[in-house]
């Protein structure tokens, strides 16, 4: 399960292994640490090959090739053991029973 991460900027640290999801989106499980190097938390984050803009900024910061405009040619297991800054925002919403929901966002990946 995913931690809830306090808002701040973090270095991510692939550690297990993406998997590609219906050919479509790509789940990654990250591990978050503090400038400090201490384990802050886990986040799982989904890429979607469809609307790649994130994906490819993702891509670029832990130095994997990319393409902007040819198809993907995705291969997670490389991925392993890659990391990257990142800045993590905290969503929080209502849901249908008005109960308080949150889960963090991940904007701004950039080269360690």
């Amino acid at each position: 399960m995913d931690s809830i991460i306090d808002p701040d900027n973090y270095r991510l640290k692939i550690l297990g292994l993406p998997k590609v999801i219906s050919g479509r989106y790509i789940e990654v499980p990250l591990t978050v640490f503090d400038e400090d190097e201490e384990e802050v938390g886990t986040i799982t984050e989904w890429f979607d090959i469809r609307q790649p803009k994130k994906l490819i900024q993702f891509l670029a910061a832990i130095g994997q090739p990319h393409s902007e405009t040819e198809r993907f040619n995705v291969t997670p297991i490389r991925w392993r053991n890659a990391g990257c800054d990142v800045l993590v925002k905290l969503k929080e919403w209502q849901d249908e029973k008005g109960q308080t929901k949150q889960r963090n966002i991940l904007l701004d990946f950039s080269s360690c």
